[in-house]
């Protein structure tokens, strides 16, 4: 629930307003550890469904988090060993898997620790520690054998930055009305400093974008459609 209320101030205040209707829909359903945020906000939503599958299939490439939720509970733990696991063998900081989770960095550094000291995940002697999970063992383990096929070799999902991305897309909405009142340069400029906001999703999700160093006042404004349009692109061909 931290995490949720960290990863939600980037997004536009609309959207955190559904976060209060999925509170009211979690409560409902018996989860009253959202009973709290389900009191906030507008209640303007309309009742669910409360029934769900009784047995979810979690072996499948994509469930991966789901799985290690399951088996670990919803913690930091499943979700930066879910992150180490993504990114197929690399190594990561304490810092790198913060930014990638969402969580504190004092509540990933425990769950790193607490993972090393079990054996489940690697620690370099260096400084910064970098930390790195055993990605063939833990498939073995998490039986994803045979859907191995799926992902070419390890049958994990690469770890894509989907909150930083989705949040960037839902600003450039709210740049995208709110430039209707501005003129070109003062559009362009709220568009640069949105780049630079989130000029890092971009580069650890490998996506090529025009920089905006590129072009010079009101131009970047057909450089900054550009790169909506190849992130636009770029989400449904990794989902």
């Amino acid at each position: 629930m931290q995490r949720t209320k960290t990863l939600a101030k980037d997004f536009p205040p609309d959207v955190q307003e559904r976060l209060h209707e999925y509170s009211r829909w979690a409560t409902r359903a018996g989860d009253k550890r959202w009973k709290k945020y389900a009191s906030e906000g507008t209640k303007n939503d309309s009742e669910r469904d409360r029934k769900g599958p009784e047995d979810p299939q979690l072996r499948s490439p994509a469930s991966l988090l789901l799985q290690l939720r399951a088996g670990f509970g919803v913690s930091a733990k499943a979700d930066v060993l879910a992150f180490l696991l993504g990114i197929e063998g690399q190594t990561a900081t304490t810092r790198q898997a913060t930014e990638a989770t969402g969580y504190s960095r004092a509540t990933i550094s425990g769950a790193l620790e607490d993972l090393v000291r079990a054996d489940f995940i690697e620690k370099s002697g260096g400084r910064p520690a970098e930390y790195r999970a055993p990605v063939r063992s833990w498939m073995a383990l998490l039986h994803r054998s045979e859907t191995a096929e799926q992902t070419r070799e390890t049958g994990v999902p690469k770890w894509r930055y989907w909150a930083q991305v989705f949040a960037f897309l839902t600003r450039v909405r709210e740049w995208a009305h709110e430039a209707e009142s501005l003129s070109k340069y003062m559009a362009s400029t709220r568009a640069r400093d949105l780049f630079e906001e989130f000029g890092g999703a971009f580069d650890a999700n490998r996506i090529q974008v025009p920089s905006p160093a590129g072009h010079q006042g009101a131009e970047y404004l057909e450089g900054f459609q550009n790169a909506i349009e190849r992130i636009v692109q770029w989400v449904p061909a990794h989902l």
